[in-house]
């Protein structure tokens, strides 16, 4: 995925996490240390976590930070980020993957990462993700359902992290819409249907860049700045 210059990413298979050992092993040698909360959870839930983190470290480092502190946690379970510095992070389709930036005024980050979902499953999710509208984009480019159905959960989620750490704001999945698939598959455009704050109100168009692989999707939306907000917003 081509990302926007200034935006670092990392990419780790949790295989690799695992291959340390133990959730207890892979944390020394990875030199991060398991939150309280995430001590008695399941060792897919650890390895990801470790795994998140890592990529985080690497893409801040790439970002130019030179820190030694770990990378946190706040009360929502959101990372928090070192002073100066923003990103996301995502993990699914056995992959961990993070993006981080210098902070600059109203930049927003978000990714997400999903396996392709089965014909069955996208047909019973379909109604809780897409509005009726929202079909015309997959049929326009004659894309597989399950497919774009993929792309839109996953775009969706990346515009929602992207966005909630700028306006406070949790958005749900009837508050954007998809209304347009780039014919190589390479971005989705999105149009907001509520007012989230004074700047991203209803009628603001952004961009989910993508990734299409064999098995998974890899989504990111990202605004404010120069060469990261490719979609003007609408009145």
């Amino acid at each position: 995925m081509q990302l926007p210059a200034g935006v670092e990413s990392h990419l780790l298979g949790l295989d690799s996490v695992a291959s340390h050992g133990s959730p207890a092993d892979a944390s020394r040698a990875l030199g991060i240390a398991l939150p309280d909360a995430l001590r008695k959870a399941v060792s897919k839930r650890q390895y990801e976590y470790l795994g998140g983190r890592a990529c985080a470290v690497q893409a801040l480092r790439a970002a130019g930070w030179r820190g030694e502190e770990s990378i946190g946690t706040q009360a929502g379970g959101a990372p928090a980020w070192p002073d100066g510095y923003t990103g996301s992070i995502a993990h699914g389709a056995g992959f961990a993957w993070a993006v981080a930036a210098a902070r600059r005024e109203g930049l927003g980050l978000g990714i997400d990462i999903e396996s392709i979902m089965t014909d069955t499953l996208a047909l019973e999710l379909r109604g809780q993700i897409l509005a009726p509208a929202e079909l015309f984009p997959a049929r326009a480019a004659g894309a597989d359902f399950a497919t774009y159905l993929t792309l839109v959960f996953s775009a969706k989620e990346s515009l929602y992290k992207c966005l909630q750490p700028l306006s406070g704001v949790e958005l749900d999945f009837p508050d954007a819409e998809c209304v347009g698939l780039d014919a190589g598959r390479r971005h989705l455009d999105f149009r907001l249907c509520r007012d989230v704050d004074a700047r991203f109100h209803a009628g603001f168009e952004l961009r989910a860049l993508l990734e299409l692989r064999a098995d998974c999707v890899m989504t990111a939306v990202m605004v404010g700045g120069t060469g990261i907000e490719p979609v003007a917003s609408t009145v």
